[in-house]
């Protein structure tokens, strides 16, 4: 027994009431010189019956003191620190645990070998009162600072967590740790008891309210029956632990909701179900408040809730009892909100409201699929529209031609065969006025050249690629061929599938024709290479003659070169040619097939 005058050893004793005639078996005192106070602070007994306590007048400032049993020895615990140790427990391993008066630090002695854990650890500078294994071996310390737990104290270096208040304690100076027959832990402070379950993380406050002697609790202790004795400092309290009832599924109400800012109306005592409430385009911010009754006494209240339309599951459990949502989109929603308490147990009736905000007209589907047939039609007209202007300028485009043909064409036919007729009448006669008559017929013939091209690029039924280069092909056998220039003619690519408009068939033909007459007049040629190549976006035409060539820093032909570039720009391309004396000369034509100014036309 611990005193203050040292500590005292008594035989076995049957009835406490016997302790006060019965003298101690031997008397440790530990003070020197003339004081009398030798206070013997926290006895404890472990598994080898060997007694642990602290002296706190020992001179020597080795305050935790052992008691052999096998040889009645007392030995001071060194290396510890130089404070009182106020607290001890053993582990399921045998591993001897203290804690200290006013310092942050544990200490754990296994056999001869000591751990001190210390700051670094987690603990925390205050006085350790007691110290609990409970049933799962995890290590609860109770300190003037809160509770320290640690899961693994067999671990070499385990880690400690800190509750306090804020994880639900009723106060930082907890005093005493007991645990109940079904493992839950009771923390006795000084604002009453503190009830964990571990289980079911709940917890439970007991007060005086619950019968209990005074909030002020001391100390615990766990009898043989399962009861648990706790000491106030105005009495002592018993607690017979018991089967928690299930308690009734805590009921929630919405107290005030507040849609697009406009408040609307709720009961005083409050409402399961709010709506459904419709709200305008652009009022899109939702407030509602709301509150838990019916939880047991002691029981804490927290809240889930969830937005049908937004959420997906419920938000973690908060105490906050309020939502503002800001700037939601148009579509229906759901609020719904439990109560849950601290067992994990949710309200089974949640509270609920239910808002419709209206799209804006634009997103509305009638506005929608109005708008759709809207564009599908005015698409339609347009494509109508544009259909016959095509057809209205092919038909206008058909009728000159064939007016042109008809009319024009013949009478320049004509023209041509009179002054043919008239010139070989004058043979021999006025050799002037013969050769005057030979010049309108050649410039009538001519004529009927050009009106041919004419009436042919304007013609609808020649708008294709390969009427283009079926021309070409009958061009260069007339021109060719009757100055017995042997030629080869070759294509590649999508021919057929390519179409031009009558303005860049014109200028292609004249392109290539005026390449070719350049040839047969001054190229003194006896082959030529013609191929075109319609490849992706490009149409190449390539004109190649083995002729006599010319050195191009010489010999330039202004009009006819600078017309065929001129023309080939007009359709977004390019025109070269490369020549040498003796080397015949290469002319190449690249154009775009697609693109806005070969469009053009």
């Amino acid at each position: 027994m611990g005193t203050g005058q040292g500590l005292y050893r008594y035989p076995r004793l049957d009835d406490v009431s016997a302790l006060a005639r019965t003298p101690p078996r031997n008397v440790y005192r530990f003070a020197r010189g003339e004081t009398d106070v030798d206070y013997v602070f926290r006895v404890y007994e472990d598994r080898q019956r060997d007694i642990w306590f602290n002296a706190m007048s020992s001179p020597s400032g080795d305050y935790t003191w052992r008691w052999l049993r096998k040889d009645s020895s007392l030995h001071p615990i060194g290396g510890l620190p130089p404070v009182h140790s106020s607290a001890f427990a053993e582990d399921a391993t045998g591993g001897l645990w203290v804690g200290f008066y006013d310092h942050a630090s544990l200490a754990r002695f296994r056999g001869e070998h000591m751990d001190l854990f210390t700051e670094a650890d987690g603990l925390r500078e205050s006085f350790a009162f007691d110290i609990h294994f409970d049933r799962a071996g995890e290590l609860w310390l109770a300190t003037s600072a809160g509770v320290v737990h640690s899961r693994n104290p067999g671990a070499d270096r385990p880690k400690f967590e800190r509750w306090a208040t804020l994880d639900g304690l009723a106060s930082h100076d907890v005093r005493c740790i007991a645990e109940d027959q079904y493992g839950r832990l009771y923390f006795g402070s000084g604002r009453g008891i503190v009830r964990f379950d571990p289980r079911t993380r709940s917890l439970r406050h007991y007060t005086t309210e619950d019968g209990l002697a005074n909030p002020e609790v001391l100390v615990a202790h766990r009898d043989r029956h399962g009861d648990i004795w706790f000491g106030t400092e105005q009495g002592i309290s018993r607690l017979i632990p018991s089967e928690d009832p299930p308690p009734v599924p805590p009921a929630v109400y919405l107290t005030a909701a507040r849609f697009g800012g406009v408040p609307h109306s709720i009961s005083e005592i409050g409402e399961l179900s709010v709506g459904p409430v419709t709200l305008q385009p652009g009022h899109n911010r939702v407030q509602i408040d709301f509150v838990a009754i019916g939880f047991a006494p002691g029981e804490s209240m927290r809240y889930q809730y969830r937005l049908e339309g937004l959420d997906t599951d419920w938000c973690q459990a908060a105490d906050s009892r309020a939502v503002d949502y800001a700037e939601l989109g148009p579509g229906s929603y759901g609020f719904t909100v439990r109560s849950v308490s601290s067992s994990g147990l949710a309200s089974d009736r949640p509270a609920s409201a239910s808002f419709i905000i209206l799209r804006p007209v634009w997103q509305r589907w009638w506005f929608l699929v109005l708008a759709g047939v809207t564009l599908t039609a005015s698409a339609y007209a347009f494509h109508r529209l544009r259909v016959q202007r095509l057809l209205a300028i092919e038909q206008v485009r058909t009728r000159i031609a064939t007016d042109l043909h008809d009319d024009i064409g013949s009478s320049l036919t004509q023209m041509s065969i009179m002054s043919e007729v008239a010139r070989q009448q004058l043979s021999g006669h006025d050799e002037k006025v013969s050769e005057l008559v030979s010049k309108v017929a050649e410039a009538s013939r001519d004529l009927v050249d050009a009106m041919s091209d004419i009436v042919w690029a304007i013609n609808p039924k020649r708008d294709s690629l390969q009427d283009l280069v079926y021309r070409m092909h009958r061009l260069a056998s007339d021109v060719l061929t009757a100055r017995d220039v042997m030629f080869d003619f070759t294509t590649e690519g999508r021919i057929d599938a390519t179409t031009l408009s009558p303005g860049s068939r014109r200028d292609l033909f004249l392109i290539f024709k005026e390449a070719l007459n350049n040839i047969a007049r001054h190229s003194e040629c006896t082959t030529v290479q013609i191929s075109i190549a319609a490849g992706g976006r490009w149409l190449d035409i390539r004109l190649r003659d083995n002729g006599r060539g010319f050195d191009p820093s010489i010999a330039y032909d202004g009009n006819g070169l600078e017309s065929m570039r001129a023309r080939a720009a007009a359709l977004g391309g390019t025109l070269e040619m490369t020549s040498a004396a003796g080397q015949g000369t290469d002319v190449h034509g690249r154009i775009p097939l697609r693109g806005r100014r070969a469009a053009r036309g």
